[in-house]
């Protein structure tokens, strides 16, 4: 029989490390991007840091913030004039390695893009099409694998799905996915039968509908209604959230819903609801943000004015957790880690209170208060002074503010190795 101890810091008790708990630091980019819509993390400038691309409803306009490299943003105006903007997105449609801006005006009813001239002048317009119908949603993916950039766009006020084929030489052809749909308004591109095409998963809060669109291969789509009568759905965001191999799906609805929905083989879903009375949920994203391994939810909800994430316990049991309470109309939320501190960190947009806020991401709470069995064979000394005495295996080592390092040199201080089952370590590192 293996012997058991039972170790504390100091010698009876290991101490259990909980890495869940983050504190954020609001950083306000702008508080007077005047109907602030949309917002999302790119390198624009192609310098290794993440800048910002917004669009504000209100103000008809769409801007970038450069990101100095120690998170100072200066704002550049990409368009004034283009009444409505939506949803924008950076894609290299010319194919000369710069990124691009193309864009969804819905008031003015064009979908329009603007060419970067190499140095992030965005002064020449190309139309893709108006008078369309008011499009609401643009996202770029290379849908036929030809190694151009493709559009995938919506109208919800005319009910159409569509993507636009780049064919070269900035010229698009547009094709239907599906028409008739009611409030079609959000559409994200994914390989859900994992058979090596990019098939597009929708939303459609007018019919209460979200469906899948598989893709033969060859770009014709066969419909699969995956949800029906879940309130209305208006964002989606697509994740192997399980750990299963396949891929799940998050979803919010503006009745106040917010679910993930499981993929159980085949494409077949099961609906499990996270949260169901909040108020205008929008926008919805997954990531491990506590680097536990686990899949974690974040959501805005519109009229509780509310960006908060869901921490998934390893078996999609989630705790909700705030980030902000009062971020007057949230309409939409963006995960990367802006400054390269290597844990994720959050971006949105406020409609109502024209803000685009990055909250930073200090996971500090490591909770020692819980007692666990080590394996004897798993006990490594508590005081070292060299490399942090791991040798192979499954584990991972955090410092004493929880975030995840790779080194095993790192400079003296505490660290916490979990061992795989779940056991843990206290070392402190002398020298």
């Amino acid at each position: 029989m293996r012997s058991r101890l039972y170790i504390s810091a100091l010698i009876l008790f290991i101490p259990a490390c909980v890495f869940g708990q983050l504190n954020w630091t609001e950083h306000v980019i702008s508080d007077s991007f005047h109907g602030a819509w949309y917002a999302v993390l790119v390198d624009i400038d192609n310098d290794n840091n993440f800048d910002i691309l917004g669009s504000a409803y209100d103000a008809n306009c769409i801007s970038w913030w450069e990101n100095n490299g120690n998170q100072g943003f200066v704002e550049h105006t990409i368009c004034t004039g283009f009444t409505g903007p939506k949803r924008v997105c950076a894609v290299d449609l010319d194919g000369d390695t710069d990124l691009d801006i193309a864009g969804a005006g819905f008031l003015c009813d064009t979908l329009a893009w603007w060419e970067n001239d190499g140095n992030e002048n965005f002064i020449t317009r190309h139309i893709i099409v108006a008078n369309w119908g008011q499009p609401n949603y643009v996202c770029a993916v290379d849908l036929n694998e030809d190694n151009e950039m493709d559009l995938l766009v919506t109208s919800c006020q005319a009910g159409k799905a569509v993507w636009f084929e780049n064919i070269g030489n900035q010229a698009f052809t547009e094709h239907i996915i599906k028409t008739n749909w009611q409030g079609a308004t959000h559409l994200c591109p994914v390989d859900l039968d994992q058979d090596n095409d990019i098939d597009v998963i929708g939303a459609g809060p007018g019919s209460g509908q979200i469906l899948w669109f598989e893709n033969d291969g060859s770009q014709s789509f066969t419909e699969h209604i995956l949800s029906a009568g879940w309130g209305a759905p208006n964002s989606i965001a697509a994740e192997d959230i399980d750990q299963d191999g396949d891929i799940d799906f998050a979803a919010t609805s503006c009745f106040g819903q917010i679910a993930w929905f499981e993929n159980t083989g085949s494409q077949a879903f099961t609906r499990h609801t996270i949260v169901s009375n909040l108020n205008q949920a929008r926008s919805v994203r997954v990531a491990d943000l506590n680097a536990d391994g686990y899949s974690d939810i974040v959501a805005v909800t519109r009229q509780t004015n509310a960006v908060r994430w869901y921490e998934n316990d390893g078996s999609q049991n989630y705790t909700q957790r705030s980030i902000a309470e009062n971020f007057m109309g949230a309409n939409h939320v963006c995960i990367e880690d802006i400054d390269d501190d290597s844990d994720p960190d959050i971006l949105g947009a406020a409609l109502n209170a024209d803000q685009v806020v990055w909250w930073e991401n200090s996971p500090t709470a490591i909770d020692e208060g819980k007692r666990m069995p080590i394996d004897f064979d798993n006990a490594i000394p508590t005081i070292i002074n060299g490399p942090l005495p791991v040798t192979g295996g499954d584990y991972k080592i955090f410092d004493i503010a929880g975030r995840q390092i790779t080194s095993l040199s790192p400079k003296p201080g505490i660290y916490f190795i979990e061992i795989q089952g779940g056991y843990s370590h206290k070392i402190i590192k002398v020298k």
